[in-house]
């Protein structure tokens, strides 16, 4: 990337800093110095700052040149609104599954996650209905959307499983454990 500066290698890893990180770590240092803070805290919040910036980094140039169809899962459940919460939370037990698309006649109308889904059980019970629980919020991607563009939207809003649509279509789903997973492998490959 133009304008980092090289820092070192660890375990085979390049560390790099782009030059405009600086201005932050300056500015972290300020605000301590200003607060009163000790020397050992300001290098402790510098280091794990820029750590976190370097993994970041490291993480987007493993996932260039790759598409969101290069690592979703396509072996997904979609539910439908209309079924009871019982009938997910079997689904749910009987594999690895924890969240779902929940669609109608091919079209995506929500994601049912974990969590809504139990509070769902705790509050209308098992007769309950997805409609009810799902998050009619979705945020979906297309199978030919860049790889880093998907990854960099799961770390900003955490938690998010997404649909992956192929001209409207639903293909598969992702999260930010499956792109994890990707870049491990990807890493094997070139470290």
């Amino acid at each position: 990337m133009k304008g980092t500066l090289i820092l070192d290698r660890f375990f085979g890893i390049k560390v790099q800093i782009h030059w405009t990180f600086l201005f932050l770590i300056g500015w972290v240092i300020y605000l301590e110095l200003r607060k009163g803070s000790d020397w050992p805290s300001i290098l402790l919040t510098v280091f794990f700052g820029a750590q976190g910036e370097n993994m970041m980094v490291h993480h987007i140039s493993l996932l260039k040149g790759y598409k969101v169809s290069d690592a979703m899962m396509t072996h997904i459940t979609a539910v439908s609104p209309h079924q009871t919460l019982k009938e997910v939370v079997d689904i749910m037990l009987a594999g690895t599954e924890r969240h779902f698309v929940v669609a109608e006649g091919g079209e995506v109308k929500g994601i049912i996650y974990q969590n809504d889904l139990l509070q769902a059980i705790k509050e209308k019970g098992n007769e309950g209905r997805i409609e009810e629980a799902m998050n009619p919020e979705v945020i979906s991607l297309s199978i030919s959307d860049k790889l880093s563009t998907a990854y960099t939207l799961l770390l900003a809003k955490r938690n998010l499983y997404i649909p992956v649509l192929n001209h409207g279509v639903l293909t598969g789903a992702i999260d930010l454990e499956n792109i994890q997973e990707f870049v491990l492998v990807q890493g094997a490959y070139h470290y």
